[in-house]
């Protein structure tokens, strides 16, 4: 019976083997490229693996980060990044507990609102958004954080409205009772509820913190801010497709990949020694 088992689950598993290598070809073919010189890069040679001659080596990964202001735009990145994210925790959370607590005609419109955000295709509202954010003085890395914040409402308020249904009216009355004012209620009542919420989408914002939607800031960008708006997306961007250094774009794209998943495994990390929440 066990010999029959394995025999069975062979067939599975070199299936899913073959898969998983077809996965994972596309970015092995990402490091081979930015290991090359750049003159390698053709269309009929960029599938072939390094040689002698196309070998490169660690110097676009160095060049990345010592040339063509490639620690402006990582530092542009993690500034919106960041404050993306506390805004998003911070301002949908206190949302969510207003539409499950005030249970009115305005919280179900601002609810159903949140909800049909998540499914509206960003190329509806570019136009509109880069004309507001130019009269709103919000198209800079230090306030383009609030557009942010709009795009990412929708998925947050939806996540933490259901955690919020799940914690007692009961638990915030009886507090109230005994003299709990507000503020008292948020830290000791609501916050423990919806943590395990927080927790995961802290892990997942912090899993894409330097991969700042390109669309969004690339719309955005005219010839007055362009030196203070460069984001590492637009740079690989202008780097590969508008100056053809598609090896040293390609290295810094893969870099910023490492460091999104080195910042992922250390928040789940973090987060399960701190709160015992993780994704896994």
């Amino acid at each position: 019976g066990i010999m029959a088992d394995k025999k069975k689950s062979i067939i599975p598993t070199i299936i899913l083997s073959v898969i998983s290598i077809i996965w994972i070809y596309p970015i092995v073919m990402i490091l081979f490229n930015s290991l090359k010189v750049e003159s390698a890069i053709t269309t009929s040679g960029v599938f072939q693996f390094p040689t002698s001659e196309t070998w490169n080596g660690i110097q676009n990964f160095i060049a990345s980060v010592t040339q063509m202001d490639f620690l402006k735009s990582f530092w542009y990145s993690l500034v919106i990044s960041v404050m993306s994210v506390v805004l998003i925790l911070l301002c949908c959370s206190m949302c969510a507990w207003y539409i499950v607590r005030v249970n009115g005609l305005l919280s179900k419109v601002l609810y159903y609102l949140c909800v049909f955000s998540m499914v509206v295709p960003f190329q509806m509202v570019m136009f509109t958004l880069a004309k507001t954010a130019d009269t709103l003085k919000l198209n800079n890395p230090y306030t383009i954080c609030i557009v942010y914040l709009g795009f990412g409402a929708g998925l947050a308020v939806f996540m933490f409205t259901g955690f919020v249904k799940g914690s007692p009216l009961e638990i915030e009355e009886a507090a109230m009772i005994d003299g709990a004012n507000r503020f008292q209620r948020i830290v000791h009542i609501n916050l423990p509820c919806i943590l395990p919420t927080i927790v995961i989408m802290l892990i997942l914002q912090c899993g894409n913190l330097m991969s700042v939607g390109f669309e969004k800031v690339f719309l955005m960008q005219t010839p007055l801010n362009l030196e203070w708006s460069e984001i590492i997306s637009t740079f690989v961007y202008k780097m590969g497709l508008l100056y053809t250094q598609y090896s040293f774009s390609t290295a810094v794209g893969l870099f910023n990949s490492v460091v999104n998943f080195i910042l992922l495994m250390s928040v789940n990390l973090l987060s399960r020694r701190l709160s015992e929440y993780s994704l896994w």
